[in-house]
């Protein structure tokens, strides 16, 4: 009998660039995975999602839609600033953690995880916070939201991460 040559299997990257995004990515400074629990979801369906840094790092979680539009997730009102340990596999949304993170519209979105090792990459992406005079609430300010080229071409050299996750929302 002729042997037969089995068809090599192509292994999908754990952190595709995602051509969906309308710029690209800096390389990372160090290693970051973002997974989901799966990759189609139903619109408004809960997602599980999991990120590990190799560094300990302040976390900002973007979903870009498929107009090419963003929303940032992580942080939010209910998830405050959130720091991950290194090397330590954080649960952000789903059964094992406090917050929920729901599909958004239908279509193509991607999910981008950007994560700085020195400081709190909402403050140094957005702006910095203040405190009122006389009282003691906490107010961020935001003059104007950059736009999805800023935010993704403001990492610095030596300090950042990035994984990106490409998920389906069907109605």
């Amino acid at each position: 009998p002729t042997p037969v040559n089995p068809t090599p299997v192509n292994p999908t990257p754990v952190n595709p660039t995602p051509a969906s995004l309308p710029v690209s990515l800096r390389p990372s400074d160090f290693g970051l995975t973002l997974a989901a629990n799966k990759t189609v979801f139903a619109n408004r369906e809960s997602m599980t999602l999991t990120l590990t840094p190799e560094r300990r790092c302040s976390l900002v979680l973007l979903d870009v839609a498929p107009d090419g539009s963003y929303q940032v997730l992580l942080p939010n009102a209910v998830d405050k600033q959130q720091w991950l340990e290194a090397g330590r596999t954080t649960f952000v949304s789903g059964a094992q953690s406090a917050g929920k993170i729901e599909a958004g519209i239908p279509g193509s979105h991607t999910l981008v995880a950007l994560c700085h090792a020195r400081q709190s990459f909402t403050e140094w992406l957005f702006g910095n916070s203040s405190y009122r005079s006389g009282t003691d609430a906490r107010t961020q300010v935001v003059v104007k939201q950059p736009t999805l080229a800023e935010v993704l071409s403001k990492q610095p050299d030596g300090q950042a991460a990035n994984a990106t996750l490409t998920y389906t929302v069907t109605p």
